[in-house]
């Protein structure tokens, strides 16, 4: 009876430790502001995620040997949750900056976009940066897009809490022009009944980078390794084509 006993304790055991073991390997949980169409946007239908970033980011995971769950939240938020660490990291067009450096780590960079400036389609007065002095200009408080509107002179910048306030204000008529990065100015143009369209040439220059947590260096190491790994086999390349030039053009 006690050798039965032994013998049913064991097998019992057996099972505790693999259904542990199942368990024992958590998904990664990413953070993705699910507003930029061309980069991420939610279906609430199929309750799945889409876009560049997701994508990246799956291939990112399936290479690294990991699995993620994204968390859909707002850019701001998405950022203060990566620095505390309530997300493991964060991919949602984020420029690289020294001043986010100090909230997060980032990853090499995986794409690399410019500046675009951005105004109401009917409007013929601004043709390019050159039309700008005099003009009302808005961007996000902090970007590297505020940086480069800073450079332009007699323009009277309305730097905002984020990119949606700048765009609200421009469609709603209060300011002259948009400046902002490329892919996050085609995701309000390419949506018809906000009337905007994209005037003069690109400029400027920014690295997005998937931001991380600073207590997963681990992690980090393993994001930097995929990132390499999709540049190397052409699947960066084939996805930006897939998400960013036939779909944002």
């Amino acid at each position: 009876m006690k050798r039965f006993l032994s013998l049913v304790l064991v097998v019992v055991t057996g099972i505790l430790f693999a259904a542990c073991g199942s368990f024992s390997r958590p998904k990664v949980l990413i953070g993705a502001d699910a507003t930029l169409p061309l980069f991420e946007s939610y279906d609430p239908y199929d309750g799945l995620f889409y876009g560049f970033d997701i994508e990246v980011m799956e291939a990112i995971a399936a290479r690294a040997g990991f699995e993620v769950e994204f968390v859909d939240v707002g850019y701001d938020e998405l950022l203060a949750r990566v620095g505390q660490c309530e997300l493991d990291a964060g991919i949602s067009a984020i420029a690289i900056t020294d001043a986010l450096r100090q909230q997060f780590d980032f990853s090499d960079p995986y794409y690399t976009a410019g500046h675009v400036l951005v105004v109401k389609e009917g409007n013929i007065e601004i043709t390019g940066l050159e039309s700008l002095p005099g003009m009302t200009v808005g961007t996000q408080a902090g970007s590297l897009s505020e940086l480069e509107a800073g450079k332009i002179p007699g323009v009277d910048l309305n730097a905002y809490g984020n990119f949606a306030l700048s765009f609200q204000e421009l469609i709603g008529g209060y300011i002259d022009a948009v400046i902002a990065d490329q892919p996050r100015a085609l995701g309000y143009v390419n949506v018809k009944p906000n009337n905007l369209k994209i005037v003069g040439e690109v400029f400027g220059r920014l690295d997005y980078g998937v931001a991380v947590c600073k207590d997963r260096a681990d992690l980090l190491a393993k994001i930097n390794d995929g990132i390499a790994k999709l540049k190397a086999n052409g699947t960066l390349e084939r996805l930006v084509r897939k998400w960013v030039i036939n779909r944002g053009q």
